[in-house]
């Protein structure tokens, strides 16, 4: 990021708000934030350009069209076969996510499947079945709980930040608890 302004509380709080719902309309989180329209207009064109933001997306709850087992599976492969593994997995039907990793396994992919004995198929006959894996290992997932992205804020208390000093308004920051006083 050499050479480019860094990002500030601001641009976190908008990330934060976006990761939540990128379908709010900007005058709507402008409101939520407490931020002129017209910046945060700006702000999200700025973070798009650089690429912070790489698009905006739709989330599907795959369970409510039939897809209710998901699993993650690791892959021992032949490191000679890498590119070729790494191209046939992506391509199955129900790979939803190839990772490649260090540690017990070189790849880890999520998949999804209607049933237990579909997801059983598709890992051992399918994804096991490819050239070059030597190896496969499932984990089906028994629950999930999503946790919400917070940029710029503090995890560990459960806290969101405030907005550091800076006011993209123009105005002269305080924090909420002095106004008024």
């Amino acid at each position: 990021m050499s050479g480019l302004r860094a990002l500030d509380d601001w641009d976190m709080k908008l990330l934060t708000e976006l990761c939540a719902d990128a379908s709010v309309p900007v005058p709507e989180l402008s409101r939520r934030l407490g931020l002129n329209q017209s910046v945060a207009y700006s702000r999200i064109k700025r973070l798009r350009n650089r690429g912070v933001i790489a698009g905006f997306t739709v989330k599907v709850d795959e369970r409510k069209l039939g897809m209710g087992e998901s699993a993650t599976v690791g892959l021992n492969i032949d490191p000679k076969e890498r590119a070729a593994v790494l191209r046939a997995v992506a391509g199955v039907g129900g790979v939803r996510l190839v990772r490649e990793v260090a540690g017990r396994f070189e790849v880890l992919v999520d998949v999804r499947a209607a049933t237990v004995e579909k997801l059983h198929s598709l890992v051992y006959d399918v994804i096991g079945g490819v050239r070059g894996v030597s190896r496969v290992e499932v984990f089906i997932e028994l629950s999930r709980t999503e946790v919400p992205v917070v940029f710029g804020g503090s995890r560990e208390s459960g806290v969101r930040e405030k907005p550091a000093t800076r006011d993209p308004r123009g105005a002269a920051a305080e924090p909420a608890e002095l106004r008024g006083q």
